[in-house]
């Protein structure tokens, strides 16, 4: 297939500079800020939802070149594809240009998003996350099964795995369920970014990534 015929290898570029942007952003802007924090509010900002509205924002829509019946279908609106041509036009811009080009143009037309991106988010704990991320691109719930529980009553150790549609996203332990279920949490919230772009898990009443 000629290497035009398809934005994906440009969508890979994208990928890559639109994290390294956003991190560096995310690292000057909150110094006090934890490495998981960064992390949580990162994917909150490059999640697949998040780059459609832009997408939506910049009018890219239009400009997509699919199949009629694509077309007569509404397809250019898929979240999943305004979210890749934007990543494809991401790393457009970096081959066209420079790395700093780029992160300045990202930097601003994210400036809706970034500003988003609020102490207060940082302050979330993992559970309370997960579960906006997980609501916010599925439709769905997180629920926290406890799998085991041992150890004598003064010194327990609790295993939990948390779920989304039946699948196991993440497990976790600790001395109290709850601890269990924030470490599972946060396990989860590492491959949810993941997940979103293979779009492995159904949605609740939403339309697809």
């Amino acid at each position: 297939m000629p290497t035009w015929a398809s934005n994906e290898r440009l969508e890979f570029l994208g990928d890559a500079v639109l994290e390294l942007a956003v991190t560096r952003y995310l690292y000057d802007r909150y110094p006090r800020a934890l490495e998981g924090q960064l992390t949580q509010v990162r994917a909150q900002i490059v999640q697949a939802p998040t780059l459609a509205k832009v997408a939506e924002r910049l009018g890219i829509a239009p400009y997509l070149q699919m199949s009629r019946g694509e077309l007569l279908s509404g397809r250019q609106h898929s979240p999943t594809i305004l979210a890749r041509a934007f990543e494809a036009i991401v790393g457009a811009v970096f081959v066209d240009s420079a790395y700093w080009r780029a992160e300045r143009w990202l930097l601003r037309v994210l400036q809706p998003e970034l500003a988003a991106a609020s102490p207060e988010r940082l302050a979330l704990d993992p559970k309370s996350l997960l579960l906006q991320q997980v609501q916010s691109e599925f439709g769905l719930q997180p629920v926290y099964r406890t799998v085991l529980a041992e150890g004598p009553p003064h010194a327990r150790t609790f295993h939990v795995e948390v779920l989304v549609a039946d699948r196991v996203l993440g497990r976790g332990e600790g001395p109290t369920k709850q601890a269990a279920e924030q470490q599972a949490a946060e396990r989860a919230l590492a491959i949810l970014p993941r997940l979103e772009r293979n779009t492995e898990l159904p949605r609740g009443g939403r339309r697809s990534r």
